[in-house]
């Protein structure tokens, strides 16, 4: 085991993720702010990441899910309360790097089976229009 909660910091878990990726010499590898933590992309579908509160995530497929959920450090990722088919958390606690690699090549036998999907562009907010004070205002009247 090569980390204990409270004991590595996220910054450290996440050149641990780049070391596994890197490992793997997947091509075109990007990252992006996803989920509270920061995701690794591959052909800009989510391949893999790093929660804000230390946990993995890896993409493994609706057909790998139930699979992948027998080994003892999965469990479905639940943002919502709600399990996302296809997506499971994976408890950095008990995950040493031979394990991770594994993980990432599970996850990117999945990824690597999808169509290249086109980069969405940035979104743009739209301007919401001025609010009206909830504060009561007086007029001041001369007698």
């Amino acid at each position: 085991m090569w980390y204990k909660r409270g004991m590595i910091t996220h910054q450290e878990l996440v050149r641990a993720l780049r070391a596994a990726l890197s490992r793997g010499r997947l091509a075109e590898i990007t990252e992006k702010p996803m989920f509270g933590g920061l995701c690794f992309l591959a052909k800009n579908h989510m391949l893999c990441g790093i929660t804000s509160r230390g946990d993995f995530m890896f993409r493994v497929g609706k057909e790998q899910n139930d699979e992948a959920l027998k080994l003892p450090c999965a469990r479905p990722m639940d943002f919502t309360r709600k399990p996302m088919p296809g997506f499971l958390f994976v408890d950095a606690e008990v995950v040493d790097r031979g394990e991770l690699d594994g993980w990432i090549a599970l996850a990117h036998r999945y990824v690597g089976s999808l169509p290249p999907k086109a980069e969405k562009p940035p979104k743009l907010r739209q301007a919401t229009p001025a609010k009206k004070s909830k504060r009561a205002t007086t007029t001041h009247v001369e007698p």
